[in-house]
């Protein structure tokens, strides 16, 4: 989700249960913040690979990252490194006859595939050449940004497994799975924050959420067309309208989730409240003060209702509502923006602790998920002896297991 100069590349994986879509710039990501598993990494010539520095993440022309230092068997190497999802991309976008690629040391792509012949340079180097999505910490579609859109398709597996384990490894994994979800949540906004600023890592992340499953992609590539300030005229609308005609899908999903009441709500949201990306970073103390009282250092998940009432949340939506945004935005878009970007932006602006952000996170209201969920949920908390299950925090955890059943058929693709 990083910016990047290179035009978006969406790739499809398309497997027994149904297409996952990932986007190139979040493996770009996975590469920066190293969110590999540890083990004996191997390229595709034979030689083991151990990276020092991932580089420095290049936003113009040329390599992805640029000055990585690596290890080949035990020899120290400096040079570039370039990502693609396919192999056969580094051809597809002239590389082998740009100069600017001469000093990549290293090739890395998603999945495996059309190794038949070496790679090479303009000036006739042979890059080495890594496999990365067997050794991601999470699968390909943790990986896209977990659209609950493409949940649901292992409803039996996922009963099987609650009925089964206690109680007790139900929760740690469920919470496991919250956490590792969050964790990516984090590490997006702070990859944005320091790559483009508060303003400009905001005003993307919210685009790219705005888009949904249907349209993130073009939503994302329309924050980095327009900046903010341009928001405020509401002629960028037709301007949007005319130059994306063909890249949006404007009639996909229910009506208000379609992309021009998005993008309307956003115009309205940046016209009407010029400084509301400021006012995000300033939440009252009557609201950050009673925070202490909902962290347990024991580690305990607190009941979801007696979260909310001490961390007062009716007062922080009325505070988001109306003092941040005025208005401009529903409670159940802003409801899904608060667990999906802000909390995770606050954080990386010191706002709030991350303890206090993902406490927050785990009881809030949940976004968008599967209605296949609800009897799961009902199950979860039975097991539980759980009132108020249906929170961020247990859906997320739904989603990681999710995850973990699909991880296997990826990798196995991925060989």
């Amino acid at each position: 989700m990083i910016r990047t100069p290179h035009a978006t590349r969406l790739a499809e994986l398309q497997g027994p249960y149904g297409p996952l879509q990932v986007l190139e710039m979040k493996v770009q990501q996975v590469w920066a913040l190293q969110q590999f598993q540890t083990g004996c990494w191997m390229t595709q010539g034979g030689h083991n690979l151990s990276i020092r520095s991932p580089g420095v993440w290049n936003r113009g022309s040329g390599p992805d990252f640029q000055d990585a230092v690596l290890e080949l068997d035990g020899e120290v190497r400096i040079g570039d490194v370039e990502i693609h999802l396919y192999r056969e991309d580094w051809w597809r976008h002239g590389h082998a006859s740009d100069p600017a690629y001469n000093k990549v040391i290293l090739h890395v792509v998603l999945f495996a595939g059309g190794m038949g012949h070496r790679l090479r340079t303009e000036s006739g180097n042979q890059p080495e050449e890594w496999v990365m999505g067997p050794w991601m910490r999470e699968d390909v579609e943790s990986v896209s940004g977990g659209e609950p859109g493409l949940f649901g398709e292992r409803i039996p597996e996922i009963r099987e497994w609650i009925e089964s384990d206690t109680a007790e490894i139900l929760v740690e994994k469920l919470r496991l799975g919250a956490d590792r979800r969050w964790q990516d949540k984090e590490a997006m906004a702070r990859c944005l924050v320091e790559a483009e600023g508060w303003n400009g890592g905001l005003h993307r992340m919210v685009l790219y959420y705005l888009g949904f499953p249907a349209n993130r992609r073009s939503f994302y590539a329309i924050a980095e067309r327009f900046p903010q300030d341009c928001w405020r005229d509401e002629g960028i609308l037709a301007e949007i309208r005319q130059e994306w005609a063909d890249k949006i899908q404007w009639g996909v999903g229910r009506p208000a989730n379609r992309a021009l009441p998005r993008l309307e709500q956003y115009q309205m949201l940046n016209a009407n409240q010029p400084f509301w990306m400021e006012n995000l970073r300033k939440p009252p103390k009557e609201l950050i003060e009673p925070l202490q009282a909902i962290l347990d250092p024991a580690g305990v998940v607190m009941e979801t209702g007696k979260v909310r009432r001490l961390a007062r949340f009716s007062q922080w939506q009325s505070w988001l509502h109306g003092t941040v945004c005025g208005g401009a935005l529903g409670i159940g878009l802003l409801r899904r923006l608060w667990v999906d970007v802000f909390l995770p932006m606050m954080v990386v602006d010191q706002v709030l602790t991350a303890e206090e952000a993902a406490a927050l996170w785990f009881h809030a209201h949940p976004g968008q998920y599967p209605a296949s969920y609800n009897p799961l949920l009902l199950l979860v908390g039975a097991r539980q002896a759980c009132c108020h299950i249906r929170s961020n925090g247990w859906i997320q955890g739904l989603f990681w297991i999710e995850d973990q059943l699909r991880l296997e058929r990826v990798r196995t693709a991925s060989k």
